[in-house]
């Protein structure tokens, strides 16, 4: 069963692939932190739970707690179908980034493997989908923040750049 939002979501894809020869599609990065006065993550900590309702749609309440954080994945590692089928968490140098140069935390580390395990995963290819379906939730997230902010700002001009 789709959700309300990958319907959503899927509708706005095949709109700008049929758009896509018509006009010019760019893409740009908007950093959060530009607008923000801290990491989407800390900012979730301060809602009370009745704010996600998305996310409620999608996963069943109790483990919603485990999907309040950034998640990380292994780009890099992630490099071939196969690994789809490996029935366990890669090693936590797997998850180091050639773009950044760095890798994650210990701590982000054990969050991997406790989402792993209380989501009870059996291969790589569940953590991606459930990495994925939590991502989307959590940029639809901030997405409302940057229109509440958008539309603060345009009704408050004095506010810009203090709205958060």
């Amino acid at each position: 069963m789709k959700s309300q939002l990958f319907q959503r979501i899927w509708k706005n894809m095949r709109h700008s692939l049929y758009q896509r020869d018509k006009f010019k599609v760019s893409l740009n990065f908007v950093d959060n932190f530009q607008f923000l006065s801290t990491s989407l993550e800390k900012l979730v900590q301060n809602l009370t739970p009745d704010k996600f309702n998305i996310l409620k749609e999608n996963f069943p309440h109790r483990n919603i707690p485990s999907l309040l954080r950034k998640g990380v994945y292994p780009y890099e590692y992630m490099d071939s179908h196969q690994k789809f089928d490996e029935e366990r968490l890669p090693s936590i140098d797997s998850f180091e980034s050639i773009l950044t140069g760095s890798g994650i935390s210990d701590e982000d580390y054990r969050h991997a493997q406790t989402v792993w395990n209380y989501f009870n995963l059996k291969n790589m290819g569940e953590y991606h989908d459930l990495y994925v379906k939590s991502d989307v939730l959590f940029e639809n997230y901030a997405s409302t923040i940057m229109d509440w902010i958008v539309c603060t700002s345009s009704r408050h001009p004095d506010l810009h750049g203090k709205a958060v």
